[in-house]
């Protein structure tokens, strides 16, 4: 079936698309339109709202981005549970100045964007977040409780005022973007929909038609707009140079991104770890680049040189992937690239060992996906042993410490990690015997650095000493 549309005397046959709301129903939508930010900045984005908001869904349009085709950033951030991206290659418009109230009624691509996935998408959507992937939601009172709040609101609907902040220029990212500008500068606001299905609400980039704001619930929160935090396509003055000195710190965003971005875990989940920084792999960067320059024409080549070095894991694809990367743009062809980046993505994201470390990140934090994310490992890789031994770790951090011994047991499980959480309970018991067991099986351990944190093993060592018995050898181990 076709509907007829004549416009200007030119007549379109337009085919009526499905309503996809339903793969959105009751879940926390955040929702931007963005163009050649890098792949980490929008993964960081993703994990910011994600750990402190709740947001279990992220809808990315891509405008015709340059530096990466949009298949490539569907598959760069393929790891993040609930990311969808759309293609969406239509001009941006013209950019007028709205902060002297100017009406920007020709840069249409984002106020359809808005349009097409709330009529299209999000209908039955618990909650809509319009964002861009520089600005970074905060409370002055360290209030985290946004989605319920704007759910439980008469209008399910608010605004928030966004304040010019910076990135520290020589580490530009998230995690230091924490300087508000001084004076401080109010930029127009963005706004969150509980939408209930009201099909008759029109959302605009700085507001929804149709609805009015919760003045309560808009004065909870402010946005953090990163301004220098951006590839400069559309403002070349945002990528200059800025003097921190002049600004000042907000402690509680700075709190709050320390939180977000402390722990290496999240950096294994989400790839970004560049594997050869810190003293435990001095050398391997200098021995990367050699073969990456020598090989890289050849990505099969590439592998096998670096299985010959015995360091053929996935993290040194992600490491090649990385350097792949920064070599196509330095030549600004990404396009010659393509194979081999695809080639390298691969290697990283379908291994069985990365699959594995996502969903042990998500096992060992109890988080409530953590159970769907196993479920989804084992059906991935078929791997009924390392989805018990998930199952077991999921079972140890939320509490049921019984269960997870039985599937340990069960299962006859003897990796590093597991051997550690039965020395845990004999620890308790006080059984020395078996302390001792499972204590220099752990150590003695060829790839105990690969499945425990240096606090860990640190934590081995020591159980041994204290009942009695010295460790014989010393473990080269990596930070936690």
């Amino acid at each position: 079936m076709t509907i007829e549309l004549t416009v200007g005397g030119t007549k379109f046959a337009i085919a009526p698309q499905p309503n996809l709301s339903k793969y959105f129903s009751g879940r926390n939508v955040l929702i931007t339109l963005q163009k050649d930010n890098k792949i980490e900045w929008i993964r960081d984005w993703c994990l910011y709202y994600r750990e402190n908001f709740g947001f279990d869904s992220f809808l990315i349009y891509d405008n015709s981005s340059s530096d990466y085709s949009t298949d490539q950033l569907r598959h760069g951030l393929s790891a993040i549970d609930g990311c969808h991206v759309v293609d969406w290659p239509f001009r941006y418009g013209p950019q007028l100045d709205i902060q002297v109230g100017a009406y920007q009624d020709s840069a249409s691509a984002q106020p359809c964007m808005l349009a097409h996935c709330h009529h299209r998408a999000l209908l039955e959507a618990r909650v809509i977040f319009n964002a861009d992937i520089d600005e970074l939601l905060y409370s002055d009172g360290g209030d985290t409780d946004l989605v319920d709040a704007c759910v439980n609101a008469n209008s399910g609907y608010a605004r928030f005022e966004r304040l010019k902040y910076f990135a520290e220029p020589d580490r530009l990212c998230h995690a230091t973007g924490y300087y508000e500008q001084i004076p401080r500068r109010v930029q127009p606001p963005k706004w969150i929909l509980a939408p209930r299905g009201r099909d008759e609400l029109w959302p605009d980039v700085h507001r929804v038609v149709g609805v009015e704001e919760d003045p309560d619930l808009s004065s909870q929160f402010s946005i953090a707009h990163i301004w220098n935090l951006n590839s400069g396509w559309k403002i070349k003055t945002r990528t200059e140079a800025v003097d921190l000195e002049r600004h000042k710190e907000n402690e509680q965003l700075k709190c709050l991104l320390e939180k977000t971005y402390r722990n290496e875990a999240d950096d294994a989940y989400y790839g970004r770890r560049e594997f050869w920084s810190g003293e435990t792999t001095a050398g391997i960067e200098e021995f990367l680049f050699s073969v990456a320059e020598r090989y890289l024409p050849n990505p099969m080549q590439t592998l096998r040189a670096l299985k010959k070095s015995g360091l053929a894991r996935f993290e040194i694809a992600r490491c090649l992937l990385i350097i792949a990367r920064q070599l196509a743009r330095q030549e600004q062809n990404f396009q010659r690239w393509e194979n081999r980046l695809k080639f390298l993505a691969d290697c990283v994201y379908s291994s069985q060992e990365f699959l594995f470390n996502r969903a042990k990140v998500f096992a060992m934090r109890g988080r409530g996906q953590a159970r769907s994310v196993i479920a989804q490992y084992q059906r991935s890789t078929g791997d009924q042993t390392g989805a018990a031994e998930l199952s077991a770790i999921l079972e140890f951090h939320t509490g049921d410490r019984k269960a997870a011994r039985a599937l340990i047991r069960e299962h006859g499980l003897t990796t590093p990690r597991c051997l550690y959480m039965l020395m845990f309970f004999e620890i308790r018991r006080r059984n020395a015997a078996k302390v001792k067991r499972y204590g220099t099986a752990i150590l003695s351990s060829p790839d105990v650095e690969n499945h425990l944190y240096e606090n860990e093993i640190k934590h081995v060592q020591q159980a041994l000493i204290d009942f009695g018995i010295a460790p014989k050898q010393e473990i080269r181990t990596r930070s936690p």
